[in-house]
């Protein structure tokens, strides 16, 4: 793990490497979402309110949903109450995290009230010029993580030397002075966030201007593949860590007993994949009338699902089966981001008509 946290450091200001890393990523996406935006809308006054409220929505609700399942950091160091310890979770930054949905969540929100003020017609326009930087932010947010010792993986690396090293493993050392070398997940995430910003720049340029079949919009399709994309990496990765958040909640603590070993970033991914299959499996009956075709696509994804939550997730956890869990759960998602890839084709005009 690099130990040399501090970029700069002059009288009270402190900076910190994952800062600037993080705001690298932040300057990434800005940049690219104005790259994507600027040749077709000469008018940029939506993007002029659309970066700060997203800046602003994802810095309160990622440390909003930390906060919410683990108050009793930020009770304990400031002696504070349950409610209460909201106080010093905005105003003192020293301690606790965030959580990086709250990110996705808030840039969709900042997109939805831009368009509520009357800057663009739909929100679903903006977040599609948006999506291949948000790759890109979510690719630096992760790579930040190399200078906080976060986003490392459970099991060491004891047998291949020259894995023990970055950008494969990072150096550990507890508090007994025994070294080990955990995998660098965080660096893995890095990358396939980068691949997915290459395909959804691709998608981007072949089918944002897809004169889609009714029901379904000519808007927010490159943002909903951003999302199964997003999602498909995020569970996988997720699980892979070892201090990843869980849903431990402090008000409703009988469900902790189901839910206290679930993460926090696998369920909203989730949610997300449920969200886009859904969408549009609708879509497509609307559009091509019920078939034979959507019965086994609905049983498919159902069974995909089981695959990557009993057969992958929980015979993990609960049972060590590291092999073949994982391979169930990058086969399962595989298959959602599949089912979802031609869904949207059938609701989608052939190529040489688009404009």
């Amino acid at each position: 793990m690099n130990s040399n946290t501090v970029a700069i450091y002059f009288n009270d200001l402190v900076i910190y490497w994952s800062s600037v890393m993080i705001f690298c990523g932040a300057l990434a996406f800005i940049t690219m979402t104005l790259a994507l935006w600027k040749p077709k809308n000469p008018r940029s006054a939506a993007l002029g309110c659309f970066f700060p409220l997203a800046i602003l929505f994802s810095f309160f609700l990622s440390r909003l949903i930390h906060w919410y399942f683990n108050m009793e950091q930020y009770a304990a160091s400031f002696g504070a109450g349950t409610f209460s310890s909201i106080v010093p979770a905005f105003t003192r930054f020293t301690i606790g995290s965030y959580c990086l949905p709250g990110v996705i969540l808030g840039i969709c929100l900042a997109a939805w009230v831009v368009c509520k003020l009357g800057f663009v017609t739909s929100s679903g326009r903006l977040l599609d010029f948006a999506a291949p930087g948000i790759c890109l932010l979510v690719a630096f947010i992760r790579l930040s993580a190399l200078f906080n010792g976060s986003f490392i993986g459970k099991r060491p690396v004891t047998t291949v030397k020259f894995l023990q090293r970055l950008p494969f493993c990072v150096t550990v050392t507890d508090s007994a002075g025994n070294v080990s070398y955990r995998p660098a997940v965080f660096f893995l995430e890095f990358l396939l966030m980068l691949v997915a910003f290459f395909a959804l720049l691709s998608f981007f340029y072949r089918h944002r201007t897809a004169k889609m079949y009714y029901p379904c919009r000519s808007t927010g399709n490159v943002w909903k593949m951003f999302l199964i994309s997003y999602a498909a990496i995020e569970i996988v990765t997720d699980s892979l860590r070892t201090d990843k958040p869980l849903m431990h909640f402090t008000f409703l603590n009988k469900l902790n007993a189901y839910s206290a070993f679930i993460s926090i970033a696998q369920v909203v991914a989730l949610i997300f994949l449920l969200y886009v299959f859904f969408y549009y499996y609708v879509c497509s009956i609307s559009t091509n009338g019920f078939n034979w075709k959507h019965i086994p696509a609905l049983l498919l994804f159902l069974a995909s699902i089981a695959g990557f939550g009993y057969f992958g997730e929980y015979s993990i956890q609960r049972y060590g089966a590291v092999l073949t869990g994982y391979l169930s759960m990058v086969i399962s998602l595989f298959v959602d981001v599949l089912l979802c890839r031609l869904l949207y084709n059938s609701c989608a005009p052939e190529p040489e008509y688009y404009d």
